[in-house]
């Protein structure tokens, strides 16, 4: 119905959708309620999570984020020190004394007969050089004898690496270089 149509009362004030087709009430709580959340839900910095939810409020705009509105270069789940986005070994003890730039174990206590592959993976010593690839990052065929524990000289505590300019000096743990 339309100002002018037998069924419709004239605006009392002027204004054209005060009538009883347009109900004044109704109309005001509609809109009020639409404003009212685009004011209370802002969100600064485009991640799509409000505000008030939003624990990471500064994350670059447009960014991938989480449900907390963190994108990975602002989170470290696993207490390294080392931001998710450049963590290469995620799950790391949260030992930052023995944590490199990319969040990965400087030192890693091996039991006899294991091999750690440069991503961390834990090999059996057998599978080194042995012309397949074991380890995701085929870090076990790019292996020097140097760098392995046959014939490694100990340095009293047993099985402990030491690297002295890149050089391993003893056995059952590896040294990331």
């Amino acid at each position: 119905m339309c100002i002018g149509s037998p069924d419709s009362v004239p605006p009392s004030d002027g204004h054209l959708f005060f009538d009883s087709v347009h109900p004044t009430e109704l109309t005001h709580r509609i809109l009020g309620k639409a404003i009212h959340e685009a004011i209370s839900t802002a969100d600064f910095d485009g991640d799509t999570v409000s505000i008030e939810d939003d624990l990471c409020p500064n994350t670059p705009f447009n960014g991938t984020v989480d449900e907390n509105g963190c994108a990975a270069s602002e989170l470290d789940d696993d207490a390294d020190g080392v931001f998710n986005d450049v963590d290469q070994c995620e799950n790391t003890a949260n030992d930052t004394d023995n944590i490199d730039e990319s969040g990965c174990q400087t030192i890693i206590e091996l039991a006899d007969g294991e091999f750690q592959c440069d991503n961390g993976d834990i090999i059996s010593q057998d599978s080194v050089n042995n012309g397949e690839q074991d380890c995701i990052d085929g870090s076990d065929e790019t292996v020097s004898e140097s760098h392995t524990k046959a014939g490694l000289p100990t340095i009293g505590i047993a099985g402990i690496f030491i690297a002295i300019s890149g050089a391993i000096i003893a056995t059952n743990h590896r040294i990331k270089e």
